[in-house]
């Protein structure tokens, strides 16, 4: 258990840097850069159990806090969790957790494992990964929202994206269009099929690695229970009647009428070899 626990706790931290390596994968056309930021917290939910995925993101959060240079433009500090763009950190442990949960449910259903899955079923698997990412894209918003109402530049600039998607008529959309909708597509159709594939090269190419990090998906199975060999047979009225009528009790042991003190009785004495 020992040697489990270290290696869930050294995949966590690979994760962790795999983040901040893939938010230097980036471009800025305003406040807030595109990064590859979104295949780090996904891959992580497909490759640890819940609590771990969780953990590896919530450790890429402590080293930026801690001023560790792994958010996007090479930057750290708490400055970095509490400006426009904290809110889209804040919530990659949360998305990591439920993309770890979706994964593991849809295994369990399905009845295979990771490295079984065919392409409908990393389609199925990608879908799924939009819903995880939701509590990003939530905090995102709420986070971002606040700095547009305290920042004059930065209400100006939204409102010329969102104007060049002709979403500036409402402020609240005007401010999704420029902080979700406008890094939708590349986060659905970059970011997360890249984890997808990652994740599925690794658990083909290394299974009992796979199964060791993530888990087993027939872990939730029920399991059935064999019914046990001298299983009593059915009784009915009839049939109860004609095994003593045959000579036989109702457990199939030959029976044997034996007077006692107190009248007749059926005895039915026990099998050899029981010690009883």
């Amino acid at each position: 258990m020992a040697s489990g626990y270290a290696a869930k706790a050294a995949a966590a931290s690979l994760l962790a840097a795999v983040t901040g390596l893939l938010a230097q994968l980036s471009f800025r056309a305003g406040p807030v850069p595109y990064t590859m930021q979104n295949a780090g917290f996904i891959l992580a939910g497909l490759l640890l159990p819940p609590k771990w995925a969780f953990a590896s993101q919530l450790l890429y959060l402590s080293m930026i806090a801690a001023g560790i240079p792994l958010a996007s433009g090479f930057r750290g500090g708490v400055a970095v969790l509490l400006g426009p763009t904290g809110g889209y950190l804040a919530g990659f442990p949360l998305a990591a957790l439920l993309m770890s949960a979706l994964r593991e449910r849809y295994l369990r259903r399905a009845g295979r494992g990771f490295a079984e899955l065919g392409a409908r079923d990393l389609a199925a698997l990608w879908l799924l990964s939009a819903v995880a990412a939701a509590p990003v894209y939530a905090l995102g918003f709420f986070v971002f929202s606040y700095w547009v109402s305290a920042d004059p530049s930065l209400l100006a600039w939204t409102l010329r994206v969102a104007g060049f998607l002709g979403l500036a008529t409402d402020l609240r959309l005007a401010v999704a269009a420029a902080s979700v909708i406008v890094f939708v597509p590349q986060d659905l159709l970059v970011d997360h099929p890249l984890a997808l594939l990652v994740a599925h090269r690794v658990a083909r190419a290394a299974p009992s690695v796979y199964e060791a990090l993530a888990g087993s998906a027939k872990a939730g199975a029920r399991a059935r229970i064999p019914a046990p060999s001298g299983a009593l047979p059915p009784v009915g009225g009839g049939s109860l009647l004609a095994r003593l009528a045959a000579g036989s009790s109702v457990t199939g042991w030959p029976a044997r009428w034996a007077p006692s003190g107190d009248g007749p009785r059926w005895r039915t004495p026990a099998p050899s070899g029981t010690g009883r």
